[in-house]
């Protein structure tokens, strides 16, 4: 089993889970016995985005999703726009085919014809981080389970606008992350490692509301052993 140890450091603020409190606040999950605190699937999910954009050739929802969107009209005059998905996983492609017969099925199946021909299943993505289908090769053992929230002041979010003209508090947080990722074999370690280089690089943001320039992370290798 491979160790590697992650320090993320955040360079703006992090706003977790989005939700309205009672307090009229967007702010972090609550436990029972942390008052806020990180869920593990939240790390798992930003490293997963990481890794999909570090193999942007090879991953399932990049390679389905370009030809998705480079054949959108099409899909959505076949099946309707409320039914369209953006991008698929190598399990969706597995019920795609099981399912073959369906009308959805067989539009999806016309359309990625050529990516489902070239693509190796499990892709790299799916057999590290797992999906529906089948069991990933790594686990994140979460060190610091609460993190202190702070209000950011002049910054007000409203979810109804017409309900809510003032808006509501934005809490979020500056704590540093640290956690160990479980790795199976040196695949795994290869793609957590690149994951994190993608992270440095900017191209993933952690939480909610990145389109507002929260969640920029450096993310650190602080300790690796085999």
């Amino acid at each position: 089993m491979i160790e590697i140890r992650i320090r993320i450091k955040p360079q703006t603020y992090y706003v977790i889970s989005g939700e309205q409190s009672p307090e009229e606040k967007v702010e972090f999950n609550k436990g029972i016995f942390y008052p806020y605190y990180i869920n593990p699937s939240v790390i798992k999910g930003f490293l997963r985005t990481a890794a999909v954009y570090a193999y942007y050739d090879s991953s399932c929802e990049i390679l389905t999703s370009k030809a998705i969107l480079s054949n959108l009209e099409k899909i959505k005059k076949e099946i309707g726009e409320e039914n369209i998905k953006l991008s698929l996983t190598c399990s969706d492609i597995d019920e795609l085919l099981k399912n073959k017969n369906s009308k959805e099925a067989k539009v999806y199946l016309n359309v990625l014809s050529g990516v489902i021909n070239s693509l190796s299943r499990p892709c790299k993505i799916c057999r590290v981080f797992g999906n529906s289908e089948i069991r990933g090769k790594l686990r994140i053992v979460y060190h610091v389970h609460s993190v202190n929230t702070y209000t950011i002041k002049g910054l007000k979010f409203s979810w109804h606008y017409a309900k809510r003209k003032n808006g509501i508090d934005v809490v979020g947080s500056k704590e540093t992350i640290e956690f160990t990722i479980l790795c199976e074999d040196m695949e795994c370690k290869e793609v957590v490692e690149n994951a994190v280089k993608m992270i440095n690089r900017g191209v993933v943001r952690l939480g909610r509301f990145k389109s507002r320039g929260f969640g920029l992370v450096r993310a650190e290798i602080v300790s690796l052993t085999a």
